[in-house]
């Protein structure tokens, strides 16, 4: 099912809220909220150029012969990628959706999460963002199961928005690990 425009878009201004929260950092006024425990200069330095460790659509996988999870760590991808000798079009070595398709006979999708936040240390932060279907129940116990941090967002709040909010409107927590 093709997912509508806001979806999309508010997808977008969330994950450039945070590639300019992580490139600022600590000094940066506003999304208060959540508290980011990231490795800032790993974020700001050794992802793909941009990014700043934040990722839309990304994609956690089972490697059906290996039994491998994928996914977990931005060089996993990356990794498995060229283990397998596949190329992708993005330049942060993550298949897209077409991509994912493709892939059937080796990858099994487990879960898309809309934005993700990743630093050395791994997946540490995903974003889904709502707007007419909130984040399904699978989603919320893998990140339980792998202690991530999860939040949703309502899309028509991020899209009401000029510019980044002082203060963000967490819809509803997913998942929070103790002390973040």
């Amino acid at each position: 099912m093709p997912e509508s425009y806001l979806h999309r878009y508010a997808k977008i201004v969330l994950s450039g809220w945070y590639r300019k929260y992580i490139r600022i950092g600590k000094d940066f006024k506003g999304l208060n909220g959540i508290s980011l425990d990231l490795d800032w200069d790993y974020c700001k330095n050794f992802t793909p150029k941009g990014m700043y460790g934040v990722y839309l659509e990304w994609p956690i996988c089972i490697d059906k012969k290996t039994k491998e999870t994928i996914g977990l760590t931005l060089n996993s991808w990356k990794d498995w990628l060229s283990t397998n000798k596949i190329d992708v079009v993005s330049k942060t070595y993550v298949p897209n959706l077409k991509e994912l398709k493709e892939l059937s006979k080796k990858l099994k999708v487990l879960h898309i999460f809309d934005i993700v936040i990743i630093d050395k240390c791994g997946l540490k932060y995903v974003f889904e963002v709502c707007h007419k279907n909130p984040c399904d129940d699978s989603k919320i116990e893998w990140l339980k199961d792998h202690k991530i941090n999860g939040y949703e967002f309502d899309a028509n709040w991020i899209m009401s928005l000029v510019q980044s909010p002082f203060n963000v409107d967490i819809k509803r927590i997913l998942h929070q690990e103790l002390g973040m």
